[in-house]
């Protein structure tokens, strides 16, 4: 079998055969058209009669599983004898054999993917992310000073940035915990995450309280 990381097959080409309920647009798994987190428990297979046919998904690696085509048997021509060699002996320190160990370090998203929650909390960090309220702008009366108006919008819309920066990155890490994207893509970006939010220009609100005031 060959692995197919961040793969995203196309829409109606792979089913969840735990659930017929749930089908899939290319993009995310749906159910009652809307975006669903399925359990590592389901199976999740290529649709047969289709070029994803005999595919299926591989919740230990978190990738597609492609079937490898079979190869047809070589004949390769005899060779000679090879000459037995001695084996080198490990480096011994002390009376004791020094093996090198290579590990990978996980960055904390990665550990946390390998949780069975993860998926349940992706889910809900997703959902979070669009259903949480945004900030509401102040109001302000006709008869507070222009400079105090200026600064109270200049802080609603600061706080309106921060509230989109924390809704995208609660979006971002819920699609990585439902395994729709990588975790490097989540630590590359976190230290930079830029967003620009809608916000309302204090400028522009200010010289529109002051215009009332002169009605």
């Amino acid at each position: 079998m060959v692995p197919h990381y961040n793969f995203y097959p196309p829409a109606g080409q792979v089913i969840d055969a735990s659930d017929g309920r749930v089908t899939w647009d290319g993009k995310a798994w749906k159910l009652n058209g809307r975006v669903y987190g399925v359990p590592s428990t389901h199976r999740l297979v290529g649709k047969a009669g289709t070029p994803m046919s005999g595919w299926y998904y591989d919740w230990s690696k978190r990738a597609w599983m492609e079937p490898s085509a079979p190869k047809p048997p070589t004949q390769s021509p005899p060779r000679p004898p090879v000459a037995h060699r001695p084996t080198p002996s490990p480096v011994v320190a002390g009376g004791t054999a020094v093996v090198a160990v290579e590990s990978k370090k996980l960055n904390p998203i990665e550990s946390l993917m390998k949780h069975p929650i993860a998926p349940v909390l992706g889910g809900v960090l997703v959902a979070a992310s669009y259903l949480t309220d945004e900030p509401t702008p102040p109001t302000i009366p006709d008869e507070m000073p222009e400079a105090s108006a200026k600064q109270w919008m200049m802080v609603y819309n600061q706080n309106q940035q921060r509230f989109q920066r924390r809704m995208d990155l609660y979006k971002d890490v819920g699609m990585v915990l439902l395994g729709y994207a990588s975790a490097e893509t989540i630590m590359d970006v976190f230290p930079s995450h830029k967003v620009v939010a809608k916000g309302v220009d204090a400028d522009v609100h200010a010289r529109s309280v002051a215009g009332h005031r002169a009605m």
